[in-house]
């Protein structure tokens, strides 16, 4: 059949005849109410980084580096040009710090 044609086949991509067609959600797709909402962890990362903000710079870097990016100390270590153990030290005490500062709170 000629292109565009009476017979021509509609495009392939979801769109039916009368615009997008609507499909049931596949079993693993999570609810629309069990999905996080983006408004929720705004809050909880503005508290985090003012929690942080009263750190010194390299306990923020080494707490940054390794307990929320999941970067080994070496990896971190390479990427800082400081040692692992003082990246372990930093962070150490960099905790303990934001664990007095949560109870003050």
């Amino acid at each position: 059949m000629a292109e565009g044609g009476a017979g021509a086949s509609l495009p392939t991509g979801g769109l039916g005849p009368f615009g997008p067609s609507v499909r049931p959600p596949l079993q693993d797709e999570l609810a629309e109410r069990d999905q996080p909402a983006v408004w929720d962890e705004l809050p909880a990362r503005r508290d985090l980084e003012t929690l942080l903000s009263g750190l010194p710079k390299a306990q923020q870097q080494a707490i940054a580096l390794i307990k929320l990016e999941g970067l080994s100390g070496t990896e971190a270590s390479r990427r800082t040009g400081v040692s692992a153990s003082a990246l372990k030290v930093q962070v150490h005490r960099g905790l303990k710090r934001l664990a007095e500062l949560v109870r003050k709170t």
